[in-house]
């Protein structure tokens, strides 16, 4: 009861009433509900506003019913008693017939879902009164109680219980919770809230809090003070009838809309103030490019790569070698600062899969920032100097005023081609492109140009125009046709861009880099790897793309290396190199030419196997100043393939070994004494493994097993600090577990 009143003190319920009195009425009528709407629309805070009134209303129900039982026994002595009596009665049975429920049970589902532990957490919380005796339990039985699952659809068959499930994933989770524990008639009133529409429950009422438009939600940056403005604006439109144009409208004119109306809160003009102040004014000179140019470029809801967007910082010159740092680390630096400001977030969809959140894989512009910047007057850009212009579906007519140095064709635009043609592109230095390729894209006035980033391309651009386009754009400092499935061959051509420094051509159909590659000097960064059959183009939608999702099994399926020639060891400019196949026919060769690329941070290597381990295993470790290294050994591999690394690198942070049918550790994985994240896929662990990697000072550790018939996994867990959640027994004072995969059903017994 006091934590319901004190939530309810502090959250009000803001520009939702007429929802929240539908819900309500719904709530009395229905034995389920599922109620849904993207991620972040507040669906769980307005569930948690009505679950939380349903438990103050009963707790003032319980309290009438003791003044009634007071009452009762005062006028026991009283001359007209028995009339008395007879009221005070009457008055208990009428307060216990209005009282909606008896018991509350609040579940958040874990996933991957299992149905005893969802059964555990929902009778913990429906019967606080085993709450006590389960922690002071063994094993994490509830004391008295055999059969959670058992238990808890008793309690909803026989008892009024309100209970909410938040976070169903699919009618698969629904089924097994429904088949076990709410067949048949019921007692209590069920309440789902889920993110997809899919598994809204057809035969039940459903609610849906997804009125807001998403845009709407996601330009608002995630910063309070700027959705509560948006929602307190909202909150005084009262037509019902025009809420969709209404949206739309403060959609359009979201920027003009909170710096103009006099309805909103002096603390957003005070944000304003910052803002401009800030970019225009106290932002230091290196910084402020960096965070126009992010800004301009890719909009708030699209996820980017934060390697992709530091490389093309580097072409573009706005990061720049120092006399201690390379250009390459001064990007690193400045995209840490952009993550201390909250102007580069996570994607809500993805999880940072380093140690540290400024390492980031996928990152997105904060869009509150992106909306400010864009809204400027065109003034303003150039006097930054920054000149992006868009083509968008607002760009229907031919205008002298498109020119500048960046230029974003969005996948909105119809491709006008009389339209593009009235372009001036004398200044252009910069290209992005998302959705369809036109041939007519790149011609004979754009040969200044110095990133050419196609990753966002859905279809169109084939090998007959990449070949047009390598002998026009020689200036290229930047290439990505990351995702482009059909580009097959990297033309000899590429020979002519001696000035590239960052090439990537990971998830097309390219399986061999040409000899012409050994001829970039210059070359600093270059990824490939042949695209599986997961892999479909990008769009500019609000979600990340499966392309720069960050689950681990794409890593694992992604791991067809491409074939390189002979002489790249004349790419002395590398840090970062892979996937590149060492089984192939010239594998060693390629392997010894390894040793000589010494500036390499970051390698992958696929097919490795026990006739080219040792060469391998002397590549790495001459490469002593390696990061990350990323290998995938062949399925015929024997135990001790790595063995050979008599001197691994001592600054490794990174380390991940692939398809590996082995059954032990490296024998100098304890000398990494920098290892901050390990993926391992491997037959089985044992105990002594698991401790030698409890004193590695890990924070991200995955495990991917494949045991033997018969086999099983078993963590046994020494007590650690009752007050951590850390298994102090192993170790690792600083891991932070994110996948435990599991090919075979594996138990687990902590």
């Amino acid at each position: 009861m006091v934590e319901a009143q004190e939530w309810l003190d502090r959250f009000k319920l803001d520009g939702r009433t007429r929802e929240a009195v539908a819900f309500s009425n719904l709530l009395e009528k229905s034995q389920v509900i599922s109620i849904w709407g993207f991620a972040g629309v507040g669906k769980s805070v307005f569930v948690r506003r009505s679950y939380y009134l349903k438990i103050e209303e009963t707790a003032n129900y319980y309290k009438k019913i003791e003044e009634a039982a007071d009452y009762y026994n005062e006028i026991q002595e009283a001359v007209n008693y028995e009339q008395k009596i007879q009221e005070a009665t009457d008055y208990y049975w009428k307060i216990q017939e209005v009282a909606d429920f008896d018991r509350y049970g609040w579940v958040d589902v874990s996933h991957p879902f299992d149905l005893m532990d969802f059964s555990r957490s929902l009778l913990l919380d429906l019967c606080p009164e085993l709450r006590q005796a389960e922690e002071n339990a063994d094993d994490f039985c509830i004391s008295g109680v055999k059969d959670p699952i058992k238990e808890c659809h008793g309690f909803l068959r026989d008892q009024r219980c309100l209970v909410v499930i938040d976070g169903l994933r699919s009618t698969e989770e629904w089924d097994l919770i429904k088949d076990n524990m709410a067949n048949g008639p019921l007692a209590s009133s069920i309440i789902v809230v889920t993110n997809e529409a899919k598994v809204v429950l057809k035969k039940n009422p459903n609610f849906n809090v997804d009125i807001i438009d998403k845009e709407l939600i996601l330009k608002c940056g995630g910063l309070p003070k700027v959705i509560n403005a948006a929602a307190g604006l909202l909150a005084n439109k009262t037509i019902e009838s025009d809420w969709g144009k209404i949206v739309k409208s403060m959609n359009s004119g979201f920027m003009v809309e909170l710096e103009t109306n006099p309805g909103v809160d002096s603390s957003i003009h005070d944000l304003f103030g910052w803002m401009h102040t800030y970019l225009f004014q106290t932002c230091p000179d290196y910084l402020r490019p960096c965070i126009l140019y992010l800004s301009s470029i890719f909009p708030g809801y699209y996820s980017i790569r934060r390697r992709r967007l530091i490389m093309r910082w580097v072409a573009e010159g706005y990061s720049k070698d120092t006399n201690n740092h390379t250009a390459d680390e001064n990007g690193e630096k400045f995209f840490s600062k952009l993550v201390e400001l909250d102007m580069v977030q996570h994607p809500p969809e993805s999880a940072t899969t380093v140690f540290s959140d400024t390492r980031m894989v996928l990152c997105q512009v904060n869009a509150f920032l992106h909306e400010y910047v864009i809204s400027r007057p065109l003034e303003d850009n150039f006097t930054l100097a920054l000149e992006v212009f868009t083509l968008n579906e607002d760009s229907c007519r031919p205008t002298t005023r498109r020119r500048g140095r960046h230029l974003v064709i969005e996948e909105s635009w119809d491709r006008d081609k009389i339209v593009f043609d009235s372009i001036d592109f004398s200044r252009l230095r910069s290209l992005t492109v998302f959705g369809k390729w036109e041939s007519y894209f790149v011609s004979e006035n754009m040969r200044l140009i110095r990133v050419l980033d196609l990753e966002g391309i859905t279809s169109g651009l084939e090998d007959d125009d990449l070949e047009k386009l390598m002998k026009l754009l020689c200036r290229l400092k930047f290439l990505s046709l990351r995702g482009c499935k059909d580009i097959h061959h990297l033309p000899r051509s590429c020979r002519h861009l001696r000035q590239l420094q960052t090439l990537d051509i990971r998830h097309t159909s390219i399986d061999m880099l040409p000899s012409a590659i050994t001829k970039l000097p210059k070359l600093q960064y270059l990824r490939a790897g042949r695209a599986g059959s997961q892999w479909t183009p990008s769009t500019r939608d609000h979600k990340p793309h499966p392309r720069t999702t960050t689950t681990t099994s794409r890593h694992r399926s992604a791991a067809a290396g491409v074939k390189v020639p002979a002489g790249i060891n004349q790419l002395t400019a590398l840090h970062t190199l892979g996937v590149i196949n060492a089984s192939a026919l010239c594998g060693k060769a390629i392997l010894e030419e390894l040793k000589e690329l010494t500036q390499l941070r970051k390698l992958g290597v696929s097919g490795i196997n026990r006739i080219n381990s040792k060469k391998f295993s002397s590549a790495i470790s001459a490469l002593k100043y390696l990061e990350s290294l990323s290998v995938w050994l062949s399925k015929c591999n024997r135990k001790g393939c790595l063995d050979g690394i008599s001197c691994p690198p001592r600054k490794l942070q990174s380390l991940k070994l692939y398809y590996g049918h082995v059954d032990r550790l490296p024998v100098w994985i304890n000398q990494l004494d920098s290892l901050r994240k390990l993926d391992l896929d491997m037959i089985m662990l044992t105990q002594e493994d698991m401790h030698l990697l409890g004193d590695l000072q890990l924070c991200i550790l995955r495990l991917c097993l494949n045991p033997r018939v018969g086999e099983q996994l078993r963590f046994s867990v020494r007590p650690g600090d009752a007050e951590s959640n850390q298994p102090r027994g192993l170790g690792f004072p600083n891991l932070e577990i994110r996948d435990c995969l599991q090919f075979h059903v594996i138990t687990c017994t902590f």
